[in-house]
């Protein structure tokens, strides 16, 4: 879907609307090729690093190279 020309949007009727989402897919499929959390730079720092953090989540500064 995101790489339709006019994502996240669409045409119908000459009017122009948002795109409705597809359903999601349970359960999730695997991602082909990508990384895990092992590779992951910001999933290795100590959770105390991150700017805010809660049991499922964590925020942290963006990493600049």
């Amino acid at each position: 879907m995101t790489q339709w020309e006019t994502f996240p949007f669409e045409v119908l009727d000459g009017a122009r609307r948002v795109t409705p989402l597809l359903p999601p897919v349970l359960p999730k499929p695997e991602r082909d090729r990508e990384p895990g959390p092992e590779d992951c730079v910001v999933c290795r720092k100590p959770v105390a690093a991150a700017l805010w953090a809660d049991e499922r989540r964590r925020l942290d500064a963006a990493i600049t190279t």
